[in-house]
């Protein structure tokens, strides 16, 4: 190859390298974030999404609609359909391009037909491409819209009885007056969920009459039920809705009304998504009574670029929800107090009402000021008169008290607080007004608002403060005639009763009490109830219920399996009619039901001072862990036996069932992932029986201590313990003690710099009955953390407790005699008694060899001395208890001791026709014998010589029965003596 040639190539090579280094894109279709993120991560996927030039203008639509007085369903039909048939015309070449390139997320993409848009993860190129296509009207960066921020108060206790101050001073007590509560309407929050086992909005949800896919909108596919990944959405619900019926705890606007919702500002959110359910959440263009009436937003945007444009995204959605008849409300911001200052995309103003943002004004001064913090007009898009003014009205926001995650209340203050006035106001009068349009109600409300600060429509108030009172009568004198309310046959049901949240047993007896909210006396009603959607069960109610009055009723026992449950309980057709009122006659409880029972023990019995061992019968593949403790405490053994110390008191021992699992992503193979300094993430967890997280896996690319926090699912810490993680791999020992609850949080407090996988999760990791990992606050495709866990239980119905009982003093045994001095001239014979308490075996000892195992022994001494007596006796557990008596055994019938010559004894004694003096002296002694009768005569007398051992028989046959006397007279001395003749 020649120097030319050579030359050729290189140039040839560098200018085609140049031309591929050109970005050919059309940059004016791209949003400016979109600009940035495309040059700042060349490399990256990007979340975009994609307008088409052909859309439909909803606006023009909606004047249409007005023209002809057309109906809500004609609206709803029309919106639908025309939408989508214009997306499903103008989508597929789109969506074909998308399916077909390279380095597209194939899972990710959307499809929107209420705006003719397309959501999709791409790279670089295929912005650029799409870029060039000419049915393509603008591409913008999909990125995570913002809670308006906000002042938390401290916790409140329920105002019991009451409502808040805030509903009074937008006149919603007048339109309870009336009879409207809400009742049959629907309202919507875009926030960040709503937790639908709160007291104040559980019967509120709608999710409890009809399909959770009508009721709850996920875009990120984690949940099918409403949780909230903050605390904001319920409180924001509890406002529009909120009213406990256990406490007459009014926070709510219209209480009557159910709630729907969709966790938009929450991680993967979708607003643009949940506008479009909202039109059509049943997935029936058919049918209306499925969509809110008023939708409730507190987010915004925080730097989107064509928030003006006639075709920007938020726009064209809410211009289709306008045309559909809902009411979309905003929240101003909280950027006050400066002009200009109102957060996109509210600042929108193509008509008076078409962004209904409101303004925080504070109800609990007298004055109604303004809050310095709330957002001001005038509207960034420009515009003349009203159009320019912004908020459109104001409304209580400052200190606001409504309902948090968990059952507690707390006082908010914000705009976002103020706005859910507005939404509430919404359902109150569209009950009133059930054939007008959403923007009708709005205007209303917009024309009768109550005037405060500068004379007339201002940027910092709005048109004033909403007035329910005035928007109502501003209708009636339109020409609008209001629904009567059907109050008359309303029964109500509150107060659940002995059904707690961990049911440990196999069966239930609910009570509750059961009102008369209606205007006329019930006499009877059926009251139905079923446990985790089975059968439904009916049980008739009879009686006389005066208006006002309540009674409790309870249900015949209903049979409970194990694990996560709830029971609904309704009435139906007080006094055969259909209910008036739709949620008062509702009660929802979720409980849990161990039917494991305390592990079976067998107890024992020991002798003072003994030991025992003590056995318990596992269940399952578990193990029996010993404590001294009903609760808490630390182990003593482990195993199906344990030996006790020494006793000297009767002691009680707890067994417990212990089981172990593992659960959650094994390692940090699965997916893909990175690094992560962020503490504000968390897993999310249900926790149905508490539990000790005892290990888990960290991969940290930093070493140090890590606080490691279970919170409740409004951030309050309620345990925590500090490790020390050392760098890389390792296994942690954490012992965090983790308690039951729904939507519980799992992080770390301050830096981290520990693993976290961004792909390839597969929520929910589960421990059936005992924990679910539902997912994280970063979207379903991350997990964070702590991997391969490593989780102990005990029976949640509590430890099984073995008695060993010890008596301290033994068998209480107590030996009696009859006689403890024994005479043998009289009686050798002594009757002995044993007392003692448990007692099994008696043992006898009389001291002269001899022993007997009665109770209640006699025993006849023949020699003179002194005997130790011992019982001994014994329990059935051996345990032995010993007392002992000295017997003293004499003979008065001997002379040894008053003459010292030696001894005489009578044989027998008494006697019949016989008797015998036997001598036993020291020699040889005279001695004279006299027999007397008891007269003292004598009758018989007998001189004599006495050698040592002698032996002399009487004959008493001639004489009678009866004592006579004996007297032998020595030269020593004399000894008498008692016969007794027989």
């Amino acid at each position: 190859m020649n120097r030319l040639t050579l030359s050729l190539v290189v140039f040839m090579l560098a200018y085609f390298s140049t031309l591929q280094a050109q970005v050919i894109r059309q940059s004016e279709k791209l949003s400016t974030r979109l600009i940035k993120a495309l040059s700042e991560h060349p490399q990256s996927q990007h979340k975009v999404l994609i307008l088409l030039k052909d859309h439909v203008d909803m606006a023009a639509m909606d004047e249409i609609f007005y023209q002809k007085q057309a109906s809500l369903y004609e609206r709803t039909y029309t919106v639908i359909t025309t939408l989508k048939a214009r997306a499903a015309a103008t989508q597929p070449p789109i969506l074909a391009m998308l399916a077909g390139s390279m380095g597209v997320n194939q899972g990710a993409t959307r499809a929107y037909w209420i705006t003719n848009l397309i959501g999709a993860h791409v790279p670089t190129n295929v912005v650029d491409a799409l870029s060039m296509r000419e049915d393509i009207e603008s591409i913008d960066l999909d990125v995570e819209v913002m809670l308006e921020p906000f002042h938390k108060g401290s916790p409140a206790t329920r105002s019991v009885g009451g409502h808040e101050i805030g509903l009074e001073a937008i006149h919603a007590p007048f339109m309870w007056g009336l009879g409207y509560t809400g009742n049959g309407k629907i309202v919507m929050s875009i926030d960040t969920g709503g937790d639908p086992t709160h007291p104040a909005i559980d019967n509120q949800y709608h999710g409890n009459y009809f399909p959770a896919a009508q009721c709850w909108f996920d875009p990120g596919g984690g949940s099918t039920v409403a949780n909230d990944c903050d605390t904001h959405g319920t409180h924001t619900i509890g406002t529009m809705v909120g009213l406990d019926a256990n406490t007459a705890d009014t926070i709510g606007v219209a209480f009557g009304a159910t709630w729907i919702g969709s966790p938009g500002i929450c991680a993967a959110g979708d607003r643009i998504g949940a506008f479009q359910w909202s039109i059509d959440p049943d997935a029936n263009p058919n049918t209306i009574d499925d969509m809110p009436v008023s939708i409730n937003n507190s987010w915004y945007d925080p730097d989107v670029t064509d928030e003006c444009s006639a075709s920007n995204a938020y726009k064209l959605a809410l211009d289709a929800c306008e045309a559909a008849g809902i009411a979309v409300v905003f929240s101003a911001g909280n950027a006050g107090p400066n002009a200009n200052t109102i957060t996109m995309p509210k600042n929108i103003s193509t008509s008076l009402v078409n962004v209904f943002s409101v303004g925080n004004i504070n109800a609990n001064n007298a004055s109604l000021p303004i809050a310095g913090s709330s957002s001001r007009g005038p509207s960034n898009c420009g515009g003349t008169g009203s159009f320019l003014i912004k908020p459109e009205v104001s409304a209580p926001g400052t200190d606001v008290r409504s309902c948090v995650p968990g059952g507690a209340y707390d006082f908010y203050t914000g705009t976002s607080m103020a706005a859910p006035h507005a939404a509430g106001a919404i359902a109150l009068l569209k009950e009133a007004f059930p054939l007008l349009t959403g923007t009708q109600i709005k205007l209303a409300l917009y024309y009768s608002a109550t005037d405060l600060g500068a004379v007339g429509e201002d940027n910092d108030y709005g048109m004033g403060i909403i007035d329910l009172e005035g928007a109502y009568n501003y209708l009636v004198n339109q020409g609008n005639v209001a629904v009567v309310p059907n109050n008359n046959n309303n029964a109500s049901l509150s107060n659940l009763q002995n059904v707690n949240s961990l049911v440990c047993g196999t069966s239930i007896s609910p009570s509750f009490t059961f009102g008369n909210n209606g205007t006329l006396p019930i006499s009877s009603a059926t009251i139905k109830y079923t446990v985790s959607g089975g059968a439904i069960n009916s049980q008739p109610w009879t009686g006389s219920l005066a208006v006002g009055a309540n009674t409790t009723v309870t249900l015949n026992a209903i049979t409970v399996t194990a694990g996560p449950q709830n029971i609904h309980i309704w009435a139906e057709n007080p006094n055969g009619q259909p209910d008036a009122a739709f949620v008062d006659n509702h009660i929802f409880y979720n409980f849990n039901v161990s039917n494991q029972q305390p592990v079976s023990t067998t107890g024992a019995n020991v002798c003072i001072s003994g030991s025992a061992t003590i056995t318990a019968t596992p269940s399952g593949q578990s193990t029996i862990v010993w404590y001294s403790t009903p609760t808490g405490g630390t182990p003593l053994d482990s195993g199906n036996t344990y030996t006790t110390p020494v006793l000297a008191t009767t002691t009680t021992y707890y067994a417990d069932n212990i089981e172990t699992a593992n659960t959650g992503i094994l390692d940090n193979t699965q997916g893909t992932g990175s690094n992560h300094t962020s503490d504000i993430r968390y897993q999310v967890l249900d926790v149905y029986k508490p539990f000790t997280l005892n290990e888990v896996t960290i991969y940290s690319n930093q070493a140090g201590n890590r606080t490691i926090q279970i919170r409740d699912n409004a951030g309050t810490v309620l345990n925590q313990v500090v490790v020390n993680v050392p760098m890389g791999e390792q296994r942690v020992t954490l012992n965090l003690a983790i308690p039951v609850g729904m939507g519980l949080q799992l992080g770390i407090s301050g830096l981290s710099e520990m693993y976290r996988t961004s792909s390839g999760t597969n929520y929910p990791y589960t421990v059936p009955n005992v924990v679910s990992i539902t997912g994280s606050n970063g979207g379903s495709d991350y997990y964070y953390y702590f991997y391969d866990w490593l989780i102990s239980w005990g029976n949640p119905c509590g430890r099984a407790a073995t008695v060993v009982n010890v008596n301290p003093n033994g068998l209480n045994v107590n030996a009696v005699a009859s006689n403890t001095n024994v005479d043998l001239f009289v009686s050798g014979n002594v009757d002995f008694t044993g007392t003692g308490t448990n007692v099994n075996t008696w043992s006898w000892n009389f001291g002269d060899g001899t022993s007997s195992t009665l109770q209640n022994p006699s025993h006849v001494y023949t020699n003179v001395g002194a005997y130790n007596v011992m019982v001994n006796a014994l329990d059935n557990n051996n345990c032995s208890d010993t007392d002992t008596i000295l017997i003293q055994v004499s003979n008065t019938n001997s002379i040894s001791s008053q003459l010292g010559i030696g001894t005489v004894q009578i044989q027998p004694n008494p006697h019949t026709n016989r008797f015998d003096l036997q001598f036993n002296l020291n020699g040889k002694h005279q001695a004279e014998i006299q027999l007397f009768d008891p007269t003292g005569r004598e009758i018989i007398s007998i001189p004599t010589n006495m050698y040592y051992q002698e032996s002399i028989s009487f004959d008493t046959s001639p004489y009678t029965s009866g004592i006579y006397f004996i007297k032998v007279t020595f030269e020593e001395g004399v000894w008498t003596q008692k016969i007794v003749k027989e």
